[in-house]
């Protein structure tokens, strides 16, 4: 299954989903569209210049068009949809160990979440061969789980002026 975006203005990302099975007993989300351009890495980052996103959700979790009508549910694709828009957007780039605030200071993705934060990690849930596709000589692109969490030491930190 594949929610395909209809208008976009810097990447179109699609977001494809791969139903949980008995060998891997969760729902995995996954971004194309982010790799189709090049991000803006820092020198002699260059092998990180393409990426894509994956995210696990539990076996219960709702995935369908009419559950997507309350954020609750729909957040985690909204917000690999961000997230793959976010290094075109400002001109940078995403890499594991980044991490990403909804909002400033950061707020819950849903009424139903506490989670407010995004961090980047290996896509370790995934088989090693998944975690990088080599298109050809030019192009590898990076396969980053994305992992929801509370961020209340961000959060704490932000309010007590330590990050801007």
């Amino acid at each position: 299954m594949v929610w395909h975006e209809l208008v976009s203005d810097l990447v179109h990302v699609d977001v494809h989903w791969i139903k949980p099975s008995s060998e891997r007993p969760f729902h995995t989300l996954v971004t194309s569209g982010m790799s189709d351009r090049p991000m803006t890495v820092p020198n002699r980052a260059e092998a990180y210049r393409y990426a894509e996103l994956v995210i696990c959700l539990p076996p219960e979790w709702q995935l369908s068009v009419e559950a997507f009508e309350d954020e609750r549910w729909y957040w985690p694709v909204r917000l690999l949809k961000i997230l793959a828009r976010f290094p075109h957007e400002y001109e940078t780039w995403l890499c594991i160990g980044h991490t990403l605030p909804n909002e400033n200071p950061p707020e819950p993705y849903a009424p139903n979440t506490k989670l407010c934060c995004a961090l980047l990690m290996p896509a370790i849930l995934a088989p090693e061969s998944f975690r990088e596709l080599q298109i050809d000589d030019e192009k590898t692109i990076k396969f980053y789980s994305v992992i929801p969490f509370t961020g209340k030491r961000w959060i704490s930190n932000f309010r007590r002026g330590l990050i801007r």
